[in-house]
């Protein structure tokens, strides 16, 4: 398996602002141009590597497009739910209704979302020996957000 595969990057515009980020949890830093954005992808991917072989790129990048297009909006949510985590109040009941209204009020989306944010929780738990400290705290924040929203748009769907 090979970097790509493992780090499928995203990069995400905000008005005029770019920043790359993958589903492992890494962000790169934000940037006025676009460049900057992809040279941050590229390094999380890479690394220091400079020669990369075009058509294995190519071959790999079509196989994913059909896979990203359904990821792109599991990833969204998930960066979301994290921003929201990190704002001022997470639990305010307009925190979860724009979670759901970004997941288009999908179950399954969300539910892929908040599957993704546990796997995060367990991955840091591994690497920090259990410690909670501010990123998981945001994790945890996330997921329960997830959660309620995951409830909400289920109480919508049933009859």
């Amino acid at each position: 398996m090979s970097n790509a595969d493992e780090h499928p990057v995203l990069i995400e515009r905000r008005g005029s602002a770019f920043r790359a980020s993958c589903p492992c949890g890494w962000r790169g830093h934000p940037w006025n141009e676009l460049r900057p954005a992809e040279a941050d992808a590229w390094h999380h991917v890479y690394g220091d590597e400079r020669v990369v072989d075009v058509e294995a790129a190519r071959a790999q990048v079509a196989s994913h497009v059909s896979a990203a297009a359904t990821s792109v909006s599991v990833e969204r949510l998930v960066h979301a739910a994290r921003d929201q985590a990190r704002g001022s109040s997470p639990h305010s009941p307009a925190a979860v209704e724009e979670l759901a209204r970004t997941a288009e009020r999908s179950p399954q989306v969300i539910a892929e979302a908040r599957d993704k944010i546990l796997d995060l929780l367990q991955r840091h738990s591994r690497q920090n020996a259990g410690a909670a400290d501010g990123e998981w705290l945001e994790l945890h924040t996330a997921r329960r957000l997830l959660d309620a929203a995951l409830a909400r748009v289920e109480d919508r769907v049933a009859p």
